[in-house]
């Protein structure tokens, strides 16, 4: 036997087979909190808004506006046409070099708000939105939201006579933008107490871009004017004027006025105005003529049907000191009165009314 083989092989200690267990244990364990902590950073990183954000704005606003024009269609309650859009966007994107920042999105925490300038000037905002799915590690994902103008989109109320249509830049607004408001025609509001004003439909048009084109009719295809009535911030259409009507009753409007200035003049009886007053109670009370007497005058008829003599009718008469008497006949077989006037000089007139 060799020497070597003299030789005894010593069992290795425990302790150092635990040292390099625990070492390769360590080892392991880090390398997978280093893979693992790899796919965290890189799945947060994948989830920053600020990557998505760039993609929108490269996406929608460049020298090709045609994206854009697409985007804001969709949004703009349908009022607003390709046309007036792409013209919004060209004179909005001609002032200069773009770029973008992040702002503040208020209360909506859930919300990612980006404003777009064209040199100095804000043209457009747009937002992400966050989603309800969460990436691989729970991290919130946003999604694109929406383009807006600059303060928001403007909304647009209106008020028409009841039956009326409405249209902005020529399209028909419908019934699902009723507000349900009760309105009334405000032209109508200085009308005496008991009477009420004629109603008004009232509409109320959000997601627009620009100030509309605002008409309507009277729902017969006769277009009546709108006013902007800007105490109120309302476009408001007026009454149209009514030929038919007006047809129908101009005639009975002047017989009915003629009818009450005779009797208001006493030349007439009360059923003689009557039949044009309103029936109701309140209407009918009989409005009592004007009082001769009250301005020194009284009346007496003296001879119905018949002239005055030619004599009488030439005849001026003396009066007592400080008065005269004057008396002439323009009868032609009617009714001759005497009105006696009183002054500072008494006169008496004969006259004779048809």
């Amino acid at each position: 036997m060799t020497r070597e083989n003299n030789k005894i092989k010593k069992p290795k200690s425990k302790f150092f087979k635990i040292y390099v267990g625990v070492l390769i244990f360590l080892a392991v364990l880090l390398i997978a909190a280093l893979i693992v902590l790899n796919a965290l950073l890189r799945d947060f990183e994948s989830v920053q808004p600020k990557y998505l954000a760039a993609e929108m704005f490269s996406q929608y606003f460049t020298d090709d506006t045609s994206a854009l024009v697409d985007a804001i269609k969709s949004t703009s309650g349908g009022f607003e046409s390709e046309e007036i859009l792409r013209g919004y966007v060209d004179q909005a994107m001609s002032g200069g070099a773009l770029s973008y920042y992040e702002v503040s999105s208020g209360v909506k925490k859930e919300w990612i708000k980006y404003v777009v300038k064209s040199g100095d000037k804000s043209i457009f905002n747009f937002t992400l939105v966050e989603q309800d799915e969460r990436s691989s590690f729970g991290f919130k994902k946003y999604k694109f939201g929406e383009i807006q103008a600059p303060s928001g989109k403007l909304a647009v109320k209106c008020a028409v006579p009841e039956g009326y249509s409405l249209y902005l830049n020529g399209i028909q607004v419908g019934s699902d933008h009723l507000t349900g408001e009760e309105r009334r025609i405000s032209s109508f509001k200085y009308l005496p107490e008991g009477l009420t004003a004629p109603k008004e439909d009232v509409y109320e048009i959000k997601g627009l871009f620009c100030e509309p084109a605002v008409t309507a009719d009277n729902g017969k295809g006769k277009a009546v004017d709108v006013n902007y009535i800007e105490e109120e911030g309302v476009y408001e259409a007026v009454l149209a004027y009514d030929e038919e009507l007006e047809a129908e009753f101009s005639e009975y409007v002047i017989k009915a006025a003629e009818a009450y200035a005779t009797y208001m003049q006493n030349d007439a009886g009360f059923r003689t105005a009557a039949r044009y007053l309103d029936p109701t109670p309140s209407c009918t009370r009989r409005p009592a003529p004007p009082r001769p007497d009250l301005y020194g005058i009284t009346t007496a008829t003296i001879s119905p049907k018949r002239a005055l003599p030619n004599s009488l009718a030439s005849t001026t008469t003396p009066s007592p000191a400080g008065s005269s008497c004057s008396t002439s006949s323009i009868c032609a077989g009617g009714t001759t009165t005497r009105s006696t006037s009183t002054s500072r000089s008494s006169s008496t007139r004969w006259e004779t009314s048809g």
